[in-house]
């Protein structure tokens, strides 16, 4: 069973997205395998940060809502090989609820 980590702040800018994708590869390099949930709803900087922009066609609004599987939108990033990530929702209106999202990381923890 994994773990789960969560990177948050009430602030934008304070170097979230670049923490989690530093944190992210210093565990892949040590073995681990890590999916990174972005949960910043039309940002998308981790999209960017790993090269993961090109590949997004679902998000984590479309698996809930039932229009893909769970498996659509985990997406292997490019850098660093190993990690993978789920996207945040594309549409603003698409937001995920504490719930919503509790189920989900529970769910990944037990892949």
């Amino acid at each position: 069973m994994g773990n789960v980590i969560a990177v948050v702040s009430g602030k934008g800018g304070t170097g979230k997205s670049t923490f989690c994708v530093a944190l992210g590869s210093m565990l892949v390099r040590r073995g681990h395998t890590v999916v990174l949930v972005d949960c910043d709803c039309g940002m998308h900087t981790l999209d960017t940060l790993t090269g993961c922009e090109k590949n997004i066609v679902f998000d984590i609004s479309d698996a809930l809502k039932g229009n893909c599987t769970e498996d659509k939108i985990i997406f292997p990033c490019e850098y660093p090989k190993g990690m993978y990530l789920v996207s945040a929702p594309h549409n603003p209106t698409d937001l995920v609820s504490a719930e919503q999202m509790k189920q989900f990381t529970q769910q990944l923890k037990n892949r």
